[in-house]
């Protein structure tokens, strides 16, 4: 009886040990934060997407080996780390492999590309999926997407909304450096001309190109633009091209202009607003110091606000690298760095559908604390705001700061923002994904372990809480009733199906397919939308026939309905 209960007691110990891992928390300590990898020498450069569960993978470059190759981890909506420790290699290929982006696959796993030297001096481009459980899906240490002649970098990506994703990049192969881009699919092949449709090849350099959806399968990509230069006297201009699911460029030769004033415009960020519209930002020095501006294109590549942009900020001084995020209702807030007092500070500003500022004239303060505070990501908080972090150095060194605004332009959390690190030493670059409970992760490359940078992350809540998951109401919550998912038509279908939903209010939602087993098959829509009627398509090609369910998941509300896949 003896040898029984102590077997039943060590089990019951085991069940609570295994299940205070299961329930690890978030740190709530902006000391303390939760590391991601702290492996020998550095890890930087690093890049995160949603799991779609509320977490995030995250991806790096890792010199642990003695070159740098690439390294992920995934951290669970609880704030567990699913992977090794340490992270999972991705490419430990010859030679380095270095400043990755990533990609959700629409399945709980992601695709990364980045660039990669193990042929030679110059780089080339590669990339890998990962599943959910960390496991590679592609050839080992990745596929080529693109080994031309000389360099290729300045990646970017983004979903295909078919398991795939469509990559851009500045390429040196004719001398000059041009905008390139290639589709792969969900099972690694690439889909267009080998090494990249041309985007732009025109005299001169194109550089820094940015990348989004038009919501129809394709892509938008904007860059900067010297032909109107030359190779000894800069004069960039913003330029930007459309590119279908086929790797058809749809504008005109070499891109429309954005932007063609006296002085460069360069650093262009992009997002897709619910029409399949795009608007960009850039920095430009048309005035003589640095500005913020900002276009509307519609899908046929037409400038809807004032030629050359219309202006966001143009206080004295220097304003500089401006982040976009939509403001559900078909226009954006932006933020940047700002020198107007002699030291970098944060400010933001919202400018709607016709490209009218909407807040106090050249941006609401977010943070003036004394010293600099740098490098603002931001994020839509799902109610019309937005969500604001960067990397601070009012303490002298460089800690992580965040903030909340709502869609009036009001600040939500303590003046000049939260901590979200004031770690020993120096935290630098955040980066920010949603999470599924009105808040968000953010990441960053952190020297509080010593010389070397490793990397770390921090949960951070609606209500500006380290650590505290809560889910709370929001604008929609009187009106949850008013949502609407439709029956897809046709139905039974063979290839490919059209689903309609409403929202009474602006919202963030996901909408998603599973099979019959439950099992995740594609992510359809992952963003934020303006109120009225909705619809996207469903392209089952590559499903087997079957029954199949489609979920419309809504700050808590789940929706789902059935559909038949037919052969």
């Amino acid at each position: 009886m003896k040898n029984l209960f102590t077997h039943f007691l060590l089990l019951l110990i085991a069940f609570f040990a295994l299940n205070a891992t299961v329930y690890a928390q978030w740190s709530t300590d902006p000391n303390v934060n939760n590391p991601i990898c702290t492996a020998a020498n550095d890890q930087f450069s690093h890049s995160i997407a949603s799991d779609g569960e509320g977490g995030a993978i995250i991806t790096w470059e890792d010199f642990r080996g003695g070159n740098y190759s690439i390294y992920a981890q995934r951290i669970n909506a609880d704030g567990m780390l699913l992977w090794a420790t340490n992270g999972i290699a991705i490419c430990t290929a010859a030679n380095d492999q270095t400043v990755p982006k990533i990609v959700s696959d629409g399945e709980g796993g992601a695709i990364i590309a980045w660039s990669d030297f193990r042929s030679s001096i110059y780089a080339d481009l590669y990339a890998q999926r990962i599943n959910a459980s960390g496991t590679a899906l592609w050839t080992n240490n990745g596929i080529a997407i693109c080994t031309a002649a000389k360099i290729q970098v300045a990646v970017e990506i983004i979903s295909d909304g078919e398991g795939g994703a469509i990559i851009t990049w500045h390429d040196s192969r004719s001398g000059v450096y041009d905008i390139y881009s290639q589709r792969v699919n969900a099972s690694g092949v690439v889909m267009w001309t080998a090494d990249g449709v041309d985007i732009c090849s025109a005299e001169n350099n194109q550089e820094n190109p940015a990348i989004v959806t038009d919501g129809a399968g394709g892509a938008i990509i904007t860059w900067q633009d010297n032909r109107n230069g030359t190779n000894q006297t800069n004069d960039y201009d913003i330029y930007a091209q459309r590119i279908n699911s086929n790797g058809t460029v749809l504008w005109t030769a070499n891109g429309i202009s954005i932007c063609s004033v006296t002085g460069n415009q360069v650093y262009p960020t992009i997002f897709c607003n619910i029409t399949g519209e795009a608007i960009i930002t850039w920095w430009d020095v048309r005035t003589g110091d640095i500005d913020i501006y900002a276009q509307r294109i519609n899908v046929s590549g037409t400038s809807l606000w004032t030629t050359n942009g219309a202006a966001v900020c143009t206080a004295p001084n220097f304003q500089q690298s401006p982040a976009i995020e939509s403001d559900g209702e078909g226009g954006a807030i932006i933020t940047w760095q700002d020198y107007r007092s002699g030291n970098y500070d944060i400010f933001t500003q919202r400018i709607n559908i016709s490209g009218a500022v909407l807040w106090t004239t050249d941006g609401v303060a977010i943070s003036t604390m004394p010293n600099a505070q740098m490098s603002p990501c931001i994020t839509t908080d799902g109610s019309g705001g937005a969500f604001i972090i960067w990397d601070d150095q009012r303490s002298d060194n460089r800690d992580v700061y965040a903030q909340r605004i709502n869609a009036n332009g009001v600040v939500q959390w303590t003046d000049n923002g939260v901590a979200v690190s004031t770690a020993a030493s120096d935290q630098y670059y955040p980066s920010i994904v949603r999470d599924n409970s009105g808040g968000v992760i953010i990441i960053w490359w952190d020297y509080r372990n010593g010389y070397t940078a490793d990397i770390y992350a921090q949960q951070i809540n609606a209500n500006g809480q380290l650590g505290v998951i809560t889910e709370i109401e929001d604008d929609l919550a009187a009106s949850r009733e008013s949502i609407s998912l439709e029956q897809n038509f046709p139905n039974p279908f063979t290839t490919k199906t059209r689903i309609c939903w409403q929202t009474p209010a602006p919202v963030y939602l996901e909408l998603k397919v599973y099979d019959l087993y439950g099992r995740q098959v594609r992510t359809l829509v992952q963003a934020q939308m303006i109120a009225g009627e909705h619809h996207t398509f469903f392209n089952a090609s590559g499903l087997p026939a079957g029954i199949y369910f489609y979920q419309l998941k809504v700050n808590g509300m789940v929706d789902t309905k059935k559909m038949s896949i037919i052969k």
